[in-house]
């Protein structure tokens, strides 16, 4: 019998009364060119999808593996519809593993067809969730690449890996976090510390790379003034950076705080694109305070100073590189690059690495007390150490404890009774600092000052007896021109730097002197005070006394930075007491001279 009467005989099983002989025998003459292709012209795939819900077990094991092998060849698709699409999704939770195999490759077929490709099949998942708890769609994935078939758990991420290939790029980052939410990378990960298999692992290494996809696009994307989302994630990270001070100007000096180069830190972006930035807002808004302490810190030192963004930037691209994010040589080896399992430990992961490598350069800067022309040595330490982290880590904890580094506050480490100790040294030196700067402002000061509707005076402004009033008095008339109850209105009012009204303090070539002003107003904008001096002293003291006592915190580099030595020293003192050492109320007596003393014998 010729294969042009075999498919005819075959075909008329399939139609009439079909037997398990005929189905594994379709399954093995598929694999034969000609018959296959007489197959497919006669419609084939349509006799096998009309006899499937009536098939079990191994009957249906074999239709689903000769459908399995006709499909690739992308001829006599017209029954393939949602709704049988759909019936596929649904049989990936057969208890028959064979089942479940061939339906994780039907699906990955139709993935990877353009005319079909992600939509239709993440359409079938979603429409076919297996129970109320299911609310990705994507359960029945999880539990097979939670498996203990390696060969179930190979299909599933073959699947996974097409419809990453196969989805529009608006879509693929929306995939991965379905996915990430539905536990499915929690799940790889604890699978891919037990499974040894190399086909395995290059399945892990392709399913890396596709979620790096959108780091890759980001990093492609030049910073555009005319795109309102590039602009507001600049107004995001000024926002998380001082939450209680508006933006007042788009270009300006006090960028360079924050430890930009120049006076737009658009400026400063051209070497990691938009990715630069969405790092910065990262840490900015999810570890704010680590991200002002190192800003902070760096913007109040003349000597071992270094741009906290532009070397966040610089973080940014060291990281595409140890990830091979945009290079041609990807360090593969029979299709396997480097793995990363860290890159699997939940949806903000890069994120989470991208703040620990800030934070650690920031130490290794320490370490090395390094100058500015120091930089390539320090960024070239930090990538190691970063490199040799991810390398041997499995999740970012891990990671975190392995560089040393702290993806929160160091505190967040202590142990609990140290943590409360803290906290009230961190009360006592904010009261005692607000004590220090309250009686300095009580004896006065003058500032020029101007308000909404009258023009700048020079006023001797000091805080009344009772810390209630700030009393505004006019020398050359001797009165008091107005007083503003600050506590009050607290709160309603913030004090900021006014920053419209700050000269270019890094212009040399700008002989006037540096004037320094901060505004005490109301948050409706309705009330405000503009206090500008050239003496820089009296500027920090009394807009974080201002601040102190309106109950906010201190924002100014120098106290800032006083607040974290004290608050160490008193620390230190206070854990020496704990540890049980005895600690001398008053200095010890000095001793009697003794008797045969001559000064005469000291030359």
């Amino acid at each position: 019998m010729g294969f042009i009467e075999e498919v005819a005989d075959i075909l008329k099983k399939l139609t009439q009364n079909v037997d398990k002989k005929t189905l594994f025998d379709l399954r093995a003459k598929l694999q034969d060119a000609n018959f296959r292709k007489e197959f497919l012209n006669k419609d084939g795939i349509s006799s096998l999808v009309s006899i499937l819900d009536a098939l079990q077990g191994n009957m249906l094991t074999y239709a689903l593996s000769s459908l399995e092998t006709a499909l690739p060849f992308n001829c006599g698709w017209e029954p393939i519809n949602q709704q049988f699409i759909e019936k596929i999704v649904s049989l990936i939770n057969s208890s028959i593993i064979n089942v479940c195999k061939s339906a994780l490759g039907i699906l990955t077929i139709i993935a990877s067809n353009p005319s079909y490709g992600f939509i239709a099949v993440h359409e079938a998942f979603i429409n076919s969730k297996s129970n109320e708890s299911d609310k990705s769609g994507y359960g029945a994935l999880v539990s097979q690449i939670g498996g203990n078939y390696l060969d179930t758990q190979l299909c599933t991420l073959e699947l996974v890996n097409a419809m990453f290939q196969a989805a529009p790029l608006e879509n693929k980052e929306m995939f991965r976090l379905i996915l990430i939410q539905a536990a499915f990378n929690r799940v790889l990960l604890e699978q891919y510390k037990k499974v040894e298999s190399p086909a395995f692992k290059k399945q892990v290494y392709l399913y890396q790379v596709a979620s790096l996809e959108d780091i890759q696009k980001d990093r492609k994307i030049t910073f555009s003034k005319d795109d309102p989302e590039h602009e507001d994630l600049i107004l995001r990270l000024w926002k998380a950076f001082y939450p209680d001070r508006p933006l007042e100007a788009r270009v300006g000096d006090h960028w360079k705080t924050l430890g930009f180069q120049g006076r737009d830190p658009v400026s400063d972006l051209r070497g990691a694109g938009l990715l630069g930035l969405k790092n910065l807002v990262f840490i900015a808004e999810y570890h704010p305070e680590s991200f002002r302490r190192i800003a902070l810190e760096q913007a109040s030192r003349n000597d071992h100073y270094y741009p906290v963004a532009t070397a966040g930037i610089n973080i940014s691209c060291m990281l595409c590189e140890i990830f091979h994010i945009g290079t041609k040589d990807k360090g593969e080896i029979n299709g396997i690059g480097p793995i990363f399992p860290a890159l699997l430990d939940g949806e903000n992961a890069f994120g989470e690495i991208y703040a620990i490598s800030l934070q650690l350069l920031d130490r290794i800067w320490d370490e090395m007390q390094a100058s500015y022309m120091d930089f390539p040595k320090v960024i070239a330490a930090t990538k190691q150490r970063v490199n040799e982290g991810l390398t041997n880590v499995s999740s970012i904890a891990y990671f975190d404890r392995f560089c040393g580094s702290i993806s929160q506050l160091q505190t967040e480490k202590e142990p609990e009774h140290v943590k409360q100790l803290r906290k009230s040294i961190e009360q006592l030196v904010t009261n005692r600092m607000k004590n220090q700067k309250a009686s300095i402002m009580k004896k006065g000061i003058n500032f020029k000052v101007s308000t909404n509707s009258e023009t700048e005076k020079q006023l001797n402004c000091k805080l009344d007896a009772y810390w209630q009033n700030i009393l505004l008095i006019d020398e050359s008339a001797n009165n008091t021109t107005e007083m503003l109850n600050i506590i009050e209105r607290s709160n309603n009012l913030i004090v900021t730097d006014n920053i419209n009204n700050l000269n270019n303090i890094n212009d040399t070539a700008n002989d006037l002197p540096i004037t320094y002003s901060f505004c005490i107003q109301s948050k409706d904008n309705t009330h405000k005070f503009i206090f500008s001096t050239h003496n820089k002293d009296d500027y920090i003291i009394w807009i974080d006394g201002l601040r102190l006592l309106l109950g906010a915190k201190i924002e100014h580099a120098d106290n800032v930075l006083d607040f974290q030595v004290m608050v160490k020293a008193e620390l230190a003192v206070r854990l020496l007491n704990i540890e049980g050492l005895v600690l001398p109320k008053k200095p010890p007596a000095i001793p009697p001279l003794p008797r045969d003393y001559q000064t005469n014998d000291i030359i």
